[in-house]
C-alpha cells in the first residue's frame, strides 16, 4: 500500500515538474517603443529621413524618483531603413551631437531628457524607418553602481515625421502669404557669420559631378541639416544640382570662412579648386578656394 502510495506521489511531482520545464512563465511584452526598467523610462518618439539622406531619431528617457546616470553605447547601434539595410549611427548622444564611444548623462529625479542618434547615406530608395537597435541602454546609480540593463534594444516602427520641402512649406491656415518684399528678404539673410569658419554641409560630388563646378559654381543655401555627427544652418551645392543624374550623394560637413574666401574639406584625398560661390546678399559673392585644409 505504501509503495503504491509513494508510486503515485512521484508520478504526480514528476507530472508537474514537466509542466513547469516545458510552460515557462509568461510576462507582458514591452511595447515596441518603449522599455522601461529601474523607473527609468526609454522611448523612441519619431524619425524623420532628410533630404541628404540622413536618419535622425528621437528617444525621450525618463528618470523617476532619485538621481541617476544614464550610460547608452554608440557603438554598435544602428538604424534599419524599409528596406532592410542597416547603418551605423555615426551621431548624437544628450544635448549638441557627439561622436563619443559613450553617452553618459545625469538624470535628475521626475525629469525628461532628449536623446538623437543619427546615420547618414542611406539607400535613395529608403522612405521610412523599420527600427533602431541598441546594444545596450544602462542605467547606474549617482555613486557608478550598475542598477539594471538592457541588452539588444529594438525599438520598431516609429513615427516617421515629413521632413519634405513641400511640407516644411505648407502654410498654416491662419498664416498670412509672405509677400515678395518679404520673401526676398529671407532669401538675402546670410545664414552664418562671416567673419569665423562655419560649419556647412557640402554635397559628396564625384569626379563626374565635378565637371559642372566650372561653368555653374556654387550657391550657398539657407538649409539646415545634420551629418557625420555635426549640425549645421546651411550648404553648399551646385546651381544646377537638381539637374544632375541620379546618384548616390550624401551631404558632409566642411568648414567655410566667408570673409577669407576659403573652404576647407578636411578629408584625405580631397582635391583643390576654385570655384564662384553664390552667397546670400551681394557683399560676399566671389571666388572661393576649396581644398583639404584644416581651419586655422
Amino acid at each position: 500500500m505504501h509503495k503504491r502510495l509513494i508510486a503515485s506521489l512521484l508520478a504526480s511531482a514528476s507530472f508537474l515538474l514537466a509542466c513547469s520545464a516545458t510552460s515557462p512563465p509568461v510576462f507582458a511584452a514591452a511595447s515596441k517603443l518603449e522599455q522601461s526598467f529601474n523607473d527609468t523610462a526609454f522611448k523612441l518618439v519619431s524619425c524623420e529621413l532628410g533630404a541628404d539622406r540622413t536618419a535622425t531619431c528621437k528617444m525621450t528617457v525618463t528618470n523617476r524618483y532619485t538621481d541617476k546616470r544614464i550610460e547608452i553605447t554608440r557603438s554598435g547601434i544602428t538604424i534599419q531603413d524599409d528596406l532592410g539595410n542597416e547603418y551605423p549611427v555615426t551621431g548624437g548622444g544628450f544635448g549638441d551631437p557627439s561622436t563619443t564611444p559613450k553617452w553618459n548623462q545625469v538624470a535628475v529625479a521626475d525629469s525628461d531628457y532628449v536623446v538623437h542618434v543619427s546615420a547618414s547615406n542611406l539607400s535613395s530608395r529608403a522612405t521610412s524607418i523599420r527600427a533602431v537597435v541598441f546594444p545596450r541602454l544602462l542605467v547606474r546609480s549617482m555613486q557608478g553602481q550598475a542598477l539594471g540593463y538592457r541588452d539588444r534594444v529594438v525599438f520598431s516602427q516609429p513615427p516617421m515625421v515629413d521632413t519634405s520641402e513641400a511640407a516644411s512649406a505648407k502654410p498654416s491656415p491662419m498664416a498670412e502669404a509672405p509677400t515678395e518684399a518679404s520673401t526676398t528678404a529671407a532669401d538675402d539673410e546670410m545664414p552664418i557669420a562671416v567673419d569665423d569658419w562655419q560649419i556647412v554641409g557640402l554635397w559628396s560630388y564625384d569626379a563626374v559631378d565635378g565637371q559642372h563646378i566650372p561653368a555653374q559654381g556654387f550657391v550657398l543655401l539657407p538649409k539646415p541639416g545634420a551629418g557625420v555627427g555635426q549640425a549645421w544652418l546651411a550648404r553648399l551645392e551646385l546651381k544646377n544640382h537638381d539637374q544632375l543624374p541620379a546618384g548616390q550623394r550624401a551631404l558632409w560637413p566642411v568648414m567655410i570662412h566667408i570673409e577669407r574666401r576659403t573652404v576647407c574639406a578636411d578629408y584625405p584625398g580631397y582635391p583643390s579648386y576654385q570655384v564662384f560661390i553664390d552667397v546670400p546678399g551681394v557683399d560676399n559673392d566671389a571666388i572661393y578656394s576649396v581644398s583639404a585644409c584644416k581651419p586655422d
